[in-house]
């Protein structure tokens, strides 16, 4: 989570640590002129004083946090398609099939299908064999 005070201070990061398991949920809440942020477990809190927007401070921090996680970050975001996003709850087989049946025709370079619950619930409504 990033929150810019605006005052010039700097944003402030906060964060589960790296190998955090279970990953705290981390929430803010507004209380008069304040924001309250709490979590239901350890978190790492920093001040970034060299970003000059929200986005620039999660860059900032995502480099830290893969530099102490021990990994590299990505080059490049992978090309997404999910089904809610255009579906929500209303999604069946058929439109999973002519989706991914475009993407090929078109030739589209896409690194990830999410096919969302919404699918699934659909799936055992129609084979109730599935739920079992």
């Amino acid at each position: 989570m990033a929150i810019d005070p605006g005052d010039g201070s700097g944003i402030a990061i906060f964060a589960a640590a790296p190998a955090a398991d279970p990953a705290p949920s981390i929430r803010a809440d507004v209380h008069g002129s304040e924001v309250v942020v709490s979590a239901d477990g350890p978190v790492v809190q920093a001040t970034d004083t060299r970003a000059s927007s929200i986005s620039d401070a999660l860059g900032h921090w995502a480099g830290w946090y893969a530099s102490a996680a021990g990994v590299a970050l990505r080059q490049r975001t992978p090309t997404a398609w999910c089904s809610w996003y255009h579906y929500l709850a209303h999604v069946n087989h058929d439109d999973i099939l002519e989706n991914l049946a475009a993407m090929d025709r078109l030739g589209l370079d896409v690194d990830v299908v999410q096919i969302d619950d919404g699918y699934q619930v659909s799936t055992i409504t129609k084979f109730p064999e599935v739920a079992r």
